[in-house]
């Protein structure tokens, strides 16, 4: 496997030269357009050269007064651009991220900016499997595909349920930093809704720069016996699954059995929650399910640590077909 790390690097570099091109291109249209803008910035770097030789040469009076000047030349550069029509801002060096200025590293200058930190799970898991926020997220949501009629067992509507839970799942976003919010367990049969609600709390936790890992629980398990078995060059695609904000692990229970499926699964509830890291499920396993499959140690970490949100109603997939 190449070095992902070091292949991102390049990649960021790359960005950074097309993002300084550009800015060569807007300069020099607008010199061609306004030539006093260019007459301008000149002055300016020479007030600038003059500006640092007077910080070595710790000549104070010199330094306010250059401050003042380089001031007022860059609120005469600004008038004039807006003047001919560009904004302020127009000649600036433009960033992808705002957040680390396309470097990777976030302004303390040491840890990983989020938006590197998320190029590094793309290429190390395929994507991360999250390209389908796109079309599945909340500004999709459509209620409609439940009924209101009153389910006798549960003494709600398939309906209201969803919508209950829609308001768990806000509620969870916005306190997501929260030491105290739960994880998420959604249960369910399939084609209820349980994948598009994933995909909505990952949309909206990726725009909030969050850290979003999205696996099947067969994809976890095969990356867990990878593992153990050095199959992989670099702990990268391992680690993450213990580092990431939020881990979203889809439909649990289709995993194949392994004699190491409890020890694993135990580890990772363990380790993430130590972190205070969350965790989202869905699986189509009731409860009663879940203890029989996995125990009563990952059962007591799941009933504990996270709310259990129990979708129900028609085959989604049918309705849509037969409404196509």
């Amino acid at each position: 496997m190449p070095d992902i790390y070091n292949l991102i690097k390049l990649e960021y570099e790359k960005k950074r030269l097309d993002n300084y091109r550009k800015q060569q291109k807007r300069l020099s249209f607008v010199y061609s357009k306004v030539p006093e803008i260019e007459a301008i910035d000149y002055k300016i770097k020479k007030a600038g050269v003059k500006y640092n030789l007077s910080i070595l040469n710790n000549n104070n009076i010199n330094i306010s007064e250059l401050k003042t000047f380089i001031s007022a030349l860059e609120n005469k550069k600004k008038n004039l651009l807006i003047s001919n029509g560009f904004t302020s801002d127009f000649l600036d060096l433009q960033y992808d991220c705002l957040e680390c200025h396309d470097t990777g590293i976030s302004k303390d200058g040491f840890s990983m900016c989020p938006c590197f930190r998320q190029q590094l799970i793309n290429y190390t898991f395929g994507q991360s499997n999250l390209s389908i926020v796109r079309e599945e997220n909340f500004s999709t949501f459509n209620e409609l595909y439940y009924s209101d009629e009153i389910d006798a067992t549960k003494n709600i509507s398939p309906r209201q349920n969803i919508l209950n839970i829609k308001k768990i799942a806000t509620n969870f976003i916005q306190n997501f930093d929260c030491k105290e919010t739960k994880n998420l367990l959604f249960t369910g049969n399939t084609g209820v809704g349980k994948t598009f609600m994933l995909n909505c709390i990952a949309y909206e936790l990726l725009n909030m720069n969050k850290i979003v890992l999205y696996k099947t629980a067969f994809e976890l398990f095969d990356t867990m016996n990878r593992y153990k078995l050095n199959m992989y060059s670099n702990l990268c695609d391992y680690n993450q699954i213990f580092d990431v904000d939020l881990l979203i692990i889809d439909d649990l229970g289709s995993e194949p059995q392994s004699a190491s499926k409890h020890s694993e699964m135990l580890n990772i509830l363990n380790k993430r929650q130590l972190k205070n890291l969350k965790t989202v499920i869905s699986t189509n396993f009731n409860l009663n399910k879940i203890y029989q499959d996995y125990r009563e140690r990952i059962f007591s970490r799941i009933i504990g640590n996270f709310e259990i949100l129990e979708l129900f109603g028609h085959d989604i997939r049918t309705i849509k077909k037969e409404k196509a």
